[in-house]
This record gives structure tokens, sequence and C-alpha cells, in this order.
């Protein structure tokens, strides 16, 4: 079951940002499934009486929930360091930490304008990698699901660009300002 919830999560890290909440909560819930499978087996061994192996599930449950509470220590480690290095980054610190493409692109999204509509942003940034009902497309950098610009629209049209690129940077502009 364990090994089931990581491999959920390495797909949903693999699937980008949007998922890797659902890939952390297979992991949690496996191994939740796991102590609880572990629990009833140490309640049927100790309606047994087998004395030997009531101290084995109980030591198998104690370090399965140290092994659990530090993989969430652990997790949650992460997470803090790649977001504080994330909005760290901002401005022209952002622009600073961009490789040769990103300027490229950063310049075609310098050329994005404040109620622009849907169609002429399209055409300056080609076609989304996603929609979001027109209200927010974004686009992958370089294919990256972790690297995303999105253009942002109210009934006037665009009216701010967000880049974030996790671990690195976050680029904000608001259009026509």
């Amino acid at each position: 079951m364990v090994v089931t919830g990581l491999l959920m999560a390495l797909n949903a890290v693999v699937s980008g940002p949007h998922a890797f909440g659902a890939g952390v909560t297979a992991v949690v819930s496996m191994c939740g499934a796991g102590a609880l499978l572990v629990w009833a087996g140490a309640k049927v061994v100790h309606d047994s009486g087998d004395a030997v192996r009531i101290a084995f599930l109980r030591r198998v449950v104690r370090w399965g929930f140290i092994a659990v509470v530090v993989l969430f220590i652990l997790l949650l480690s992460v997470v803090a360091f790649v977001g504080v290095q994330t909005f760290r980054n901002r401005g022209e610190a952002a622009i600073a930490r961009m490789n040769g493409s990103e300027l490229e692109l950063l310049s075609r999204v310098n050329q994005v304008r404040k109620g622009m509509s849907y169609d002429d942003t399209i055409s300056i940034l080609g076609k989304p990698d996603r929609e979001a009902f027109g209200l927010r497309p974004s686009w992958r950098v370089n294919g990256n699901p972790w690297n995303q610009v999105a253009v942002y629209f109210d009934g006037q049209g665009a009216r701010n660009v967000r880049w974030m690129s996790i671990g690195r940077f976050v680029y904000e502009r608001r259009l026509g300002e």
C-alpha cells in the first residue's frame, strides 16, 4: 500500500503542482490504511494471546508511526524551503534568475497589454497549455509544469500576468502600470 501511494505521489510530481496535493493525500491515506491493517492484525493476535507476535506488531506500529511523522516533517520542510525560494526572487531578482529561453519568452509576455483580448494574447504567446475557461490561460515554459506563465482576464480583457517558476522565482506585472 505504501509503495502504491509513493507511485501516486511520483506521478503527481511529474504531472505538476496542481496534482501534488493529490499525491500527498494518496501517500497519507495508504500509510493510514496500512497502519489500520497492522492494528487489526495486532487485535486478532492479542485475542489469541501470542505474546511474541503482539510485541512484534507493537514495534511495527510504533516504528511505522515514527516513520510517518518523520516523512511528514520532511515534506513540510521541503515545501517551506521551496516556497521561500520561489517568493524570495521577485521583480528584478526574478528576471536575473531567468535563462535565455525564458528571457525570450519574457519579451513576448511584455507585449501583452491591458485590455488585450483573449485571441490577441494567444496570437502573441501561442496556444495555452491550460485554458481555464478563458479567464486564466497558462503556458508551460519549455513543457515544465513547475514553470508556468498565466494571464488573468476580466470583463475588460487582460489585466495582469503572473509567471511562477516553483523553487526559483515569481514575476508579476499588472498590465497598464
